[in-house]
């Protein structure tokens, strides 16, 4: 479905009937939020987690490592941390290390981490009780620990 939205068109794609995903149009930004059968009470804010800084698409290797950035805007707990995923081969690895899971969020809800390359990159929402496994065929739903997730393509070079 697409939206006219002030100045960009946003395209929304609803990924395994949980998360919605849009991308504007012209922007490396791309944002997740609820499903809305997952949708918060009326007059509740969503959870928004944003991509600002995207490594580029390229084949998975455990020699090289790139910076990827973003944002959690709405209400979600202070103790909360992002997972990152890169996509490569047939899975998702938990980036940037499997012994290293967690990404912190500062006060301003800024994150930031590195990652080692792959097509796509995925980042969640979680709370610190979440056990994220260190390799995945499908990431994980928005359910339970899980708050939030968005995915994106990387960067062509």
């Amino acid at each position: 479905m697409k939206v006219k939205h002030g100045r960009f068109i946003i395209t929304t794609l609803v990924l395994a009937g949980i998360v919605t995903l849009g991308y504007a149009i012209g922007s490396k930004h791309a944002v997740a939020q609820n499903h809305p059968n997952t949708a918060p009470a009326a007059g509740q804010e969503e959870i928004e987690i944003r991509f600002t800084e995207v490594p580029p698409a390229r084949r998975g290797t455990p020699d090289e490592m790139y910076p990827i950035a973003g944002t959690v805007k709405g209400p979600y707990p202070a103790d909360a941390k992002i997972v990152l995923y890169a996509f490569g081969g047939d899975s998702w690895w938990v980036q940037p290390y499997d012994y290293a899971p967690f990404t912190e969020i500062r006060p301003s809800g800024k994150f930031e981490s590195e990652t080692h390359p792959g097509s796509m990159y995925a980042a969640l929402l979680a709370n610190p009780s979440y056990k994220p496994r260190a390799k995945v065929r499908i990431l994980p739903s928005v359910e339970g620990d899980v708050l939030a997730r968005n995915r994106i393509p990387g960067k062509r070079e």
